[in-house]
């Protein structure tokens, strides 16, 4: 799930912008992303993002899918 926020905030505002949000190193990033916890990675890009139009993204296609899944 971590994985999952990290390329749908990606898809809109682009891997290397994602990356940053974690580390300038981008293995290094990878990593943190990987060892956090699905809800401090979803936490972190809805707050720390630079751009407001890709946290909001994230959060928008995040509740759609949850909306979906109800169906």
């Amino acid at each position: 799930t971590s994985r999952r926020y990290a390329v749908i905030t990606a898809y809109n505002g682009g891997a290397g912008s994602v990356l940053r949000v974690f580390s300038n190193d981008k293995v290094q990033a990878a990593n943190i992303i990987n060892s956090m916890a699905p809800g401090d990675v979803y936490s972190t890009l809805t707050t720390r993002h630079p751009s407001a139009e890709s946290r909001r993204y994230l959060y928008k296609v995040n509740t759609a899918q949850k909306n979906y899944r109800r169906r």
